[in-house]
Formats: structure tokens, C-alpha cells, sequence
């Protein structure tokens, strides 16, 4: 959802599907599954607040885990409908104070401690590129869409400064 203003509690929702609407289209091309349970699970949180499944800590596989502070970044310093691109500093501020709630603290260290960040830039900006693919994917019939499990409880994105 790429417009201005607040999302209703139906866009929202629609939001929180696209994980699995990206599992889905993975299999749907004959990806691996571990590739389609790491799509899935880029939106969990290391605190369990995330979605589609509520995973926590561990449970997340490591991939997920890198995926999610990769697109967090992309996400935070991307320009949006809704607000201009953040900068290196500002993306690198949220990822360390949601360290050890959003995301894997030790992700998180060894992501900051990256020092060609034209590479990095380039990681982040293809993240930012499957996120946007998956996003003009057709949205499936309902009834093929798993169930969200959880809501997180705190938006990340009210904080990030």
C-alpha cells in the first residue's frame, strides 16, 4: 500500500497477508521451501509480536532473521507516498533500538558492523525490489490465505527517528 495517510483496519490486515501471499506465489514458481517459509517469515519479530505465525527468537530461521533487518532498512530508507527516504543514520538508529524486540540483536550488530555500504545499499535496495513485486501480486481469493496469528502490539515505524 503505497498512498498517504493512515491505513484502515482492512488495509492493515491486507498488509499483515502479504508474507504468505508471497509463500504462495514462491511455490506457485517452484521455489525451494525453504525459500518460501524464509518469504513467509520476514515480517516475524524476535519478540514474537510479528507475523503471519507469532514466531519468536529462534524459531525464526536465521535467513528470516537477516531478511527482516534487510527490509527494515530498504523500508527506512526508501522514499514513501506517506514520507521522504530516511537517512543512513536515522535507519541505523531504528534497527539499534528495536534490537532484541523487532529484530535479532546479534543480526543487527553484525548488519551495523557491515563497512562497504554501497554493497549493502545494494542488498537492501533488491529487498526493497521483492517487496515491491510482491506487492502487485494479485491478491488470491481469501480463502487461500492463512489466517494473520498475530498483531504486533507496538509499530515500529511511529518510532523511527
Amino acid at each position: 500500500i503505497r498512498r498517504a495517510g493512515p491505513l484502515s483496519e482492512a488495509e492493515r490486515l491486507d498488509l499483515q497477508r502479504h508474507p504468505v501471499i508471497g509463500e504462495q506465489e514462491t511455490a506457485r514458481m517452484g521455489g525451494d521451501r525453504a525459500v518460501q517459509l524464509l518469504v513467509r517469515w520476514h515480517h516475524e519479530w524476535w519478540s514474537g509480536a510479528g507475523y503471519p505465525d507469532a514466531l519468536r527468537g529462534e524459531q525464526i530461521p536465521l535467513g528470516a532473521r537477516i531478511l527482516r533487518v534487510a527490509d527494515a532498512y530498504a523500508a527506512l530508507t526508501d522514499a514513501r507516498p506517506f514520507r521522504p527516504a530516511g537517512t543512513e543514520s536515522e535507519a541505523r538508529k531504528h534497527l539499534t533500538l528495536w534490537a532484541g524486540l523487532e529484530f535479532d540483536p546479534q543480526v543487527v550488530r553484525a548488519f551495523l558492523s557491515l563497512r562497504d555500504m554501497t554493497e549493502l545499499r545494494s542488498f537492501t535496495r533488491a529487498a526493497s525490489v521483492v517487496e515491491t513485486a510482491l506487492e502487485r501480486i494479485v491478491d488470491p481469493p481469501r480463502e487461500e490465505i492463512a489466517p494473520v496469528v498475530a498483531q504486533p502490539s507496538v509499530n515500529p515505524w511511529d518510532h523511527a527517528s
